[in-house]
């Protein structure tokens, strides 16, 4: 081997006869040693033998012997290799039946030196093709090029490219290798089909010449041309069977020499994995490398497990062992650390879960390592003592708070710095609870619309302890202060008549009221409607648009709804959260943390649990179950209010109920003459004015802002 250049080395390219050595090695393991004689002295007796004798005795070798005996001198090579002693080679080969035949028109030493001659070029001398019996020769690739052409591109006497059926197809041999360094071959089809360049033109020349005496009308020449092409097609047929029968023994020891190779390859490493195991590494590791030790022993070709051979790896594969021994030790570490914090979780109150950090970011808080230090071994949570259990549990809350103290003062860090408020509060919670301080995710903020608007403490703390959709993307880990959205959440808590800087997201949410925008409708048969936001909504529709590029949305506007037109729309909204999905749970115990159930299956546990009774479902009430904020789901989907024609007017014949229903004008003098049969309706005794809009605003934003922007 030579060294390249990266400090490998570089295995040289084998003239190994994978033929001849899996030969040798049949005749090694089935005839009997014979000891106590040195070839030394088998030599010395056939020099004093008579030639005779020596040919007596050659006739019982095997063919590759005899091969191997010409190499020996020139005495044999010359005594083996004349024409008088073929009859030895006939009759080796006719002692060893399962050995290929020699076809006819090929001598047997030169057939011999086919089978179990070495891989090196008979042309050129270049190293590594192995013979191609169907042309008995052994090429390389660069003189295959120019000696074998393809049965397709020859030319016949008039110049035209023979067919499938010409007769010379079948006056030459072919061959369908697929390269000169393997026993592979393609489909037999004819467009594959390669033959030897002088054999072509060798053939072609002869029926070309039988051909023009033909037609010059020379007598007999009809008859030797069918006899001539007859005799070859007859030849190259027998040849043909006597070929396939080689190229099948080749493929066959070629296989059995890879199988017999890979068996041994497979023991090497069955044994080297062993002694990894009795070194100390862990039978997890040492199978899941076990495609890595495949590598490195192959790639250093062991084909037999040795101390010297093993010591020239081990250092290669206890670097594997060991890397993936930290690696999986590291794995079962997280695995049990996030366990135990599940646990942790579960004994705080669960209208906390959501606003907990993820497990993930406690690696960045604590050494969780140190705690398993001198561990090579990580068991479950049973196998816990309670000490180290106490330990742990006191790490999962000092890291809570550090984590929130952290985030808190990284978010108030933010706003100190870009807040759009004239006057800050100095108290810090209420600061960061404040409507008007908007947060959005740079992870997610293009592809999730929750991600776009996150106001107050616990709708950021639910964001970033969310699960991740994706094992593929980043978690949200943090969130930035978008001054856009604040911008906007304070122009629209002034149109609302509010104080931006007193008013906390729990106030807004609680006044229930509903925006329209202005710059978008929605046609639906005929009728011109706009969707009805509640505030956050609105504002991540704006940071929607915005960050779509809408030229029409570039200065917002939008429409506040009065009293009585937010009540007609929050009555026709549906349900939200839906309670037949599963994102329910019981706000009383941890029955639930793993996980949420439906509403129902939510209140019938309660009822049955904590309430002792399966049909106390009237005493569960709407503060013992709860949304679990920390599962996905989809958005709300806005109520469409008509806008043109405007659907303002009440019906006062119809009786109340909980669902307001309001007409245009057109609409109801129908319903009013066709359902309580009046003709001339009048106001305030058969039908009522409903105020739905209460006004529209424009967002006021000096130069500055705009550029900023």
């Amino acid at each position: 081997m030579q060294p390249e250049s990266n400090g490998r080395p570089r295995r040289i390219l084998a003239i190994k006869n994978f033929l001849a050595g899996q030969t040798k090695k049949s005749l090694r393991l089935s005839s009997p040693q014979v000891k106590g004689s040195s070839t030394t002295d088998v030599h010395l007796i056939l020099f004093r033998l008579p030639i005779e004798t020596n040919l007596v005795v050659f006739e019982h070798l095997h063919p590759i012997d005899l091969y191997h005996l010409s190499l020996v001198s020139r005495y044999y090579r010359r005594l083996l290799l004349d024409k008088r002693t073929l009859d030895v080679w006939r009759t080796s080969y006719t002692r060893h039946p399962d050995l290929p035949a020699c076809p006819p028109g090929t001598s047997y030493p030169q057939w011999t030196f086919l089978l179990f001659g070495p891989r090196i070029c008979t042309e050129c001398g270049s190293q590594g093709p192995v013979a191609d019996f169907s042309l008995c020769v052994r090429y390389c690739e660069e003189c295959a090029s120019h000696k074998f052409v393809f049965l397709q591109t020859i030319l016949d006497s008039f110049g035209r490219y023979i067919q499938e059926d010409d007769v010379m197809c079948s006056m030459v041999a072919c061959s369908f290798r697929i390269n000169t360094k393997a026993y592979t071959f393609f489909n037999p089809t004819f467009r594959r089909a390669k033959c030897l360049l002088k054999e072509v033109e060798w053939t072609s020349k002869r029926v070309t010449l039988l051909k023009i005496l033909a037609e010059y009308g020379v007598p007999s020449v009809e008859t030797v041309l069918a006899e001539y092409t007859w005799t070859r097609s007859k030849i190259v047929e027998i040849t043909k069977r006597y070929t396939d029968k080689a190229n099948s023994w080749a493929i066959r020891v070629y296989r059995q020499a890879l199988n017999e190779k890979e068996l041994a390859q497979r023991r090497v490493i069955q044994k080297c994995s062993h002694k990894l195991q009795n070194l100390g590494y862990d039978t997890r590791d040492v199978e899941f490398c076990r495609h890595i030790i495949d590598t490195i022993i192959r790639q250093e070709g062991l084909i037999r497990y040795t101390p010297k051979g093993f010591r020239k790896i081990r250092q290669d594969l206890e670097t594997v062992v060991k890397r993936r021994m930290l690696s999986r030790l590291k794995a079962e570490r997280e695995t049990l650390t996030q366990d135990l914090y599940s646990d942790y979780q579960k004994t705080l109150d669960p209208s906390k879960w959501s606003t907990l950090p993820p497990v993930y970011q406690a690696f960045y808080f604590f050494d969780f390592d140190a705690l398993f230090e001198g561990q090579t071994k990580v068991g479950g949570k049973d196998d816990i003592n309670p000490e180290f259990l106490k330990e742990v549990t006191t790490v999962f809350g000092n890291f809570i708070q550090a984590w929130e103290r952290a985030s808190k003062s990284e978010l108030l860090q933010m706003i100190s710095k870009a807040s759009v408020l004239s006057q800050a509060p100095q108290v810090s919670v209420p600061t960061l609870e404040l409507a008007a301080h908007v947060f959005t995710c740079p992870n997610c903020n293009l592809r999730s619309a929750k991600g776009r608007v996150l106001i107050g403490w616990e709708a950021i703390a639910s964001h970033i302890n969310a699960p991740r959709t994706s094992k593929y993307r980043q978690p949200c880990a943090r969130c930035i202060y978008s001054k856009n959205a604040s911008i906007r959440s304070m122009e629209l808590i002034r149109s609302l008549g509010l104080d931006p800087t007193s008013t906390k997201r729990q106030d807004m949410d609680s006044r229930g009221d509903r925006f329209l925008c202005a710059r978008c409708l929605a046609p639906r048969n005929g009728v011109n409607k706009a969707k009805a936001y509640n505030w956050i909504e609105y504002l991540r529709h704006q940071e929607e648009m915005r960050l779509a590029g809408e030229v029409a949305h570039s200065v917002p506007s939008w429409r506040v709804l009065t009293g009585q037109g937010a009540a007609y729309v929050r009555s026709h909204e549906h349900q939200y959260p839906l309670p037949s999905w599963k994102i329910w749970r019981c706000n009383r115990c941890a029955a639930h943390f793993s996980e949420p159930v439906t509403r129902r299956e939510a209140i019938d546990h309660v009822a049955e649990v904590h309430f002792g009774d399966s049909n106390a479902h009237s005493r569960v009430v709407s503060e013992d179950i709860a949304v679990d904020r920390r599962c996905r789901f989809g958005p709300r989907r806005p109520f469409l209010l008509d806008i043109d024609p405007e659907h303002h007017l009440r019906c006062l014949r119809c009786p109340e109920l909980p669902v307001l229903k309001l007409w245009d004008r057109q609409s109801l003098e129908v319903h009013l003459r066709v359902k309580h049969d009046v003709h001339d309706p009048r106001n305030g005794v058969d039908w009522s004015l409903v105020q739905i809009i209460s006004g529209t605003f424009l967002e006021e934003r000096t130069s500055l802002q705009a550029n900023q922007e």
